[in-house]
């Protein structure tokens, strides 16, 4: 069954991304009202970003000819010091090197698709030839490498580039195909196999979810237990994804079944609130982190639920993803990223943000939200232009070392002024050239064709040339206050990096000209499954392995068991086995952002009179907020302005007609939630009639689940948060009347407001000043009448009552919603 939703939404990115071109042409007869003189370096005209990609394919070759040079056969290539960067073979407890570099010749695999996406048809036959060359001795065989690695890292770096090196190999229609010779002995296929069933036995668990490590030659004997007990919800869930295709190409379904299995468990561990533990031990089921978020452990995870989805035409899958979409929306999201939480009370959990998260507005652009993607990436553009680089973790909510009080100075003003150092604003220091940023960089720069990330990857491929460029590759930076370097390139700068950066430039480059459905994997590996290819798999699909036929037929009756037995005692301690409803199997639509994608487009179309802009400079407000709210964490701010990355730049693609910045807020904002049970429905959206109004009506159909609202107080004399002077009008419609619950009739609450309420976001959707929620009140008002109301609902702003009005409005301590409404 074809998937409807995302395909469609893809589809008509892929479409615009085909058609739609920055270069312009001009009626010499024609007036045209110009708001501003084109500078030529920043015309962005098909020669000049050809240009740019060529620099970029310079680096690539420079990134691979320097580690052929200095680190073949070995894994890495330390790009300072010249020589091969290797597993430490005499501390097998140093596992953040050992986990990736398992002496495979790790980096010569992860760019094999990195030269095919360049079309460079002589370097992928070499480089071909060469693992040919090292492995056919073997029989296509990793048994000879007793090391024990990552079943995540090499899962992702290396199995999955063999896979999407075969695929391209195999397509007559890409560049580096290799021919008949290949099709008569696809070892790239064979080889992949065969690490993948040196893999496989890592999920020979009671549990069925795999150990984090294996030893290729050995399986798990010899590895110290203390390296066993524990494994992320990324790295148990996320091999799904490559296992899965591999079986779609060789037919043997013991790699989806297996590794499905354990994607489907970890998504049943999920809490009440619908949000997944971060970490388990896979051999008891024992939940060892209780934090999520969207970052490190948890990342590719929803990546590959959605993903999945997509290649895989999985409705199951994307309902997954749909439902922990709308869990991290309901607790995670906040105005500028998402934050950790406790999965099983949404409790704040740290103050920092992570940069794999960074990856976070790419896949809300393949979902369909471009307009939330769009305000996430604004973050991480924040971050590199104050750092030249993404902090492993950054805090918005930094501690401060020392507290000075002017009291002690003499001034009795009773001010303090607290002291940052940079270990409290960047908890973990490095970067090691992660590719996250510019990952997302390129999908919004696909979906919207604003110059905006145009002009980010000018400035990334600049930095890349001047600071991080070495003798022998690309050095990361070990401490962004000192800027020490690191003398490591990791495999993801050629495999992701620059991958993404080079696509981000190429116009014409194949993938972006296709209609397969081409999906990136999280190693940034183009992987595509044809009509054929899935019809063949249907037909020929087998399953004879016993031994993984017996292990899977125990974990299931095991499951069934505790199922049988689970009356909550397990919530938080073991995992928990949720059985879906017939609810969470119906599809329902996705209401991401496609109206306001198909908006931008219009407004290009209908501005004949003015040369093309940049929508994110010329519409976003708010755009310099994330500096004003989070001054503290950005040390820099005050020298200089960062956010537009150019002066030059912002001159010329912004525009007089909507270019303006909006107030900075002075009111108070806190978080409504309500707790319903049920499983969460998501919300609709509906346009007003009259389109020039732009109003939306939010409807809650049902009441289930929890609901999340940000709620603003307006006061008059304070400014709100869309910058708007708030004047006495907005008291106006203010009913203190006719309440249901009669205490709030009395005399003394009917002297007139000094104050409403505004909900400002409901479920994780910003709202527009002038859009309305409506409430489903059939189950919600018998319940607020009653003495004991306030119980029914979970907030954080204390034990206001919580009631309605005679005009349906939703009302906290007498005081209403003005824009929420129980009907």
């Amino acid at each position: 069954m074809i998937f409807n939703n995302i395909s469609l939404i893809w589809c008509i990115i892929l479409y615009f991304t085909n058609f739609c071109q920055l270069s312009f042409f001009f009626n010499s007869n024609e007036t045209l009202n110009i708001p501003h003189k084109i500078n030529k370096p920043y015309s962005f005209t098909n020669d000049e970003l050809l240009r740019k990609r060529n620099e970029v394919k310079e680096l690539i070759d420079f990134a691979i000819d320097s580690y052929m040079d200095y680190g073949f056969p070995f894994d890495e290539v330390r790009p300072i010091s010249c020589v091969p960067n290797t597993r430490n073979w005499d501390d097998p407890n140093d596992i953040n090197k050992n986990d990736v570099l398992g002496n495979l010749t790790v980096t010569l695999f992860d760019t094999l698709t990195t030269v095919a996406i360049m079309g460079d048809l002589q370097r992928f036959k070499s480089t071909v030839k060469l693992i040919d060359d090292i492995y056919s001795p073997y029989n296509y065989s990793f048994e000879t490498h007793n090391v024990t690695i990552q079943v995540f890292e090499t899962t992702i770096r290396i199995l999955g580039s063999l896979l999407s090196a075969h695929l391209y190999a195999i397509d007559p229609q890409k560049k580096v195909y290799l021919g008949k010779d290949y099709d008569k002995n696809p070892f790239l296929l064979v080889l992949a196999q065969n690490l993948a069933d040196r893999l496989l036995p890592a999920y020979l668990t009671e549990t069925g979810l795999p150990y984090p490590r294996i030893n290729l030659m050995t399986g798990i004997v010899g590895i110290p237990e203390d390296h066993m007990l524990e494994n992320n919800a990324a790295g148990m869930a996320s091999p799904m994804f490559e296992f899965t295709l591999l079986s779609y190409l060789t037919g043997d379904s013991k790699y989806e079944m297996i590794t499905r299995y354990a994607f489907d468990k970890i998504w049943e561990t999920r809490t009440q609130l619908g949000l997944i533990p971060s970490s388990v031990n896979p051999q008891d089921g024992n939940i060892l982190g209780l934090m999520t978020g969207i970052g490190a452990s948890i990342d590719s995870f929803y990546e590959y639920a959605l993903k999945g989805a997509i290649l895989f035409d999985d409705n199951k899958l994307y309902q997954t993803w749909d439902q922990s979409y709308n869990s991290l929306k309901l607790f995670c999201r906040n105005d500028w990223f998402y934050t950790n939480v406790m999965s099983n009370t949404a409790q704040l959990a740290t103050g920092w943000v992570d940069s794999l998260s960074a990856f976070w507005p790419g896949l809300q652009v393949l979902d369909g939200d471009l307009e939330d993607s769009m305000r996430k990436h604004l973050l991480f553009n924040k971050l590199w232009n104050e750092f030249q680089a993404i902090p492993e973790r950054w805090a918005f909510n930094p501690i401060p070392e020392n507290i000075i009080s002017h009291e002690e100075d003499g001034e009795n003003n009773g001010e303090n002024e607290y002291l940052y150092s940079w270990k409290s604003i960047i908890p973990l220091e490095w970067y090691p050239l992660r590719p996250e940023f510019i990952e997302s960089t390129y999908y919004l720069y696909r979906s919207t064709r604003d110059p905006f990330y145009l002009n980010i990857g000018y400035q990334i491929l600049n930095d890349l040339k001047t600071k991080y460029k070495t003798k022998c590759g690309f050095a990361g930076i070990q401490d962004i206050s000192t800027g020490e370097r690191q003398d490591r390139m990791e495999t993801f700068v050629i495999s992701e990096t620059l991958k993404y950066l080079y696509l981000l430039f190429d116009e014409s480059n194949e993938i972006h000209n296709t209609r397969d459905n081409i999906i990136f994997s999280t190693e940034a590996h183009p992987v595509w499954l044809t009509v054929k290819m899935k019809q063949w798999y249907g037909k020929n699909r087998f399953f004879n392995d016993t031994i993984y036929i017996h292990h899977l037929n125990r974990c299931q009756r095991a499951d069934n068991y505790i199922r049988q037995i689970d009356d909550g005692q397990f919530e938080n301690q073991y995992l928990r086995f949720r059985v879906n409803n017939e609810n969470d199997l119906v599809k329902r639509p996705n209401f991401g952002s496609c109206p306001n994608y198909m908006k931008y487009w219009k407004v290009r179309r209908e501005e004949t009179n003015l040369l093309p802009y940049s929508q994110m400079l010329s519409e976003t407000r708010d755009l310099f907020e994330i500096e004003t709210r989070y001054q503290v964490s950005f040390p820099k701010t005050g020298k200089y302005n960062a956010i537009e990355l150019n002066p030059s730049f912002y001159n010329q693609w912004s525009t007089p007609k909507y270019s303006q910045s909006q107030k900075k807020s002075t009111i108070e904002v806190f978080e409504l939630m309500f707790s319903f049970s049920n499983d969460y429905v998501p919300p609709t959206i509906e346009l007003e009639k009259d389109e020039k109004k732009n109003n939306r009506t939010i409807y809650f159909h049902q009441p289930y689940g929890n609901k999340n609202f940000h709620v603003e107080k307006i006061i008059p004399g304070k400014i709100d948060t869309y910058g708007k002077d708030i004047g006495i009008e907005y008291l106006f419609g203010a009913d203190l009347y006719n309440h249901a619950d009669p205490r709030c009739n009395r005399e003394e609450n009917q002297r007139g407001a000094s104050m409403v309420y505004r909900a400002i976001i409901a479920d994780g959707i910003r709202l527009q000043e002038n859009d309305i929620v409506v409430i489903n009140g059939t189950e919600i008002k018998p319940s607020l009448i009653k003495p004991a109301s306030s119980s029914f609902f979970k907030f954080e702003i204390g034990s206001l009552d919580l009631g309605y009005n005679g005009a349906n409005q939703l009302t906290l301590g007498c005081i209403p919603l003005n824009n929420v409404y129980l009907i």
